[in-house]
């Protein structure tokens, strides 16, 4: 699990630029979890209580209209990190992600997270 936090970090645009000893120390706190095709990661309006990674698979990001449309956002794949700005500001999560096959992912708590950083 370490070592697939660490190569996600290491490839982030924002934590990318914290050193060995830091990049190993988020990656510590990185737990692993699956979510079959279709399956809510989480949804908009949501607490932003975990920033994710994805290790393998892809995670589809959408949102909703003021007519409560669903309207498609972006498609992450494996190496990508996402949630990380609600993760960081706590403000409650302003799109839905979804596994789209199937996704295996990485979880850091916001708490963890902010205790380090």
């Amino acid at each position: 699990m370490k070592n697939a936090a660490r190569a996600v970090f290491q490839n982030n645009e924002l934590l990318r630029y914290l050193d060995s000893a830091g990049i190993d120390r988020v990656a510590q706190m990185a737990t692993r979890r699956s979510y079959d095709h279709g399956a809510t990661i989480f949804a908009e309006g949501d607490p932003a209580d975990a920033i994710y990674g994805i290790i393998a698979g892809q995670v589809h990001i959408s949102a909703r209209t003021s007519t409560h449309d669903e309207i498609f956002l972006d498609a992450y794949g494996s190496g990508r990190i996402f949630g990380l700005i609600s993760g960081i500001d706590g403000l409650l999560r302003c799109a839905t992600a979804r596994a789209a096959p199937a996704a295996e992912v990485f979880v850091i708590c916001r708490d963890q997270f902010l205790r380090l950083i």
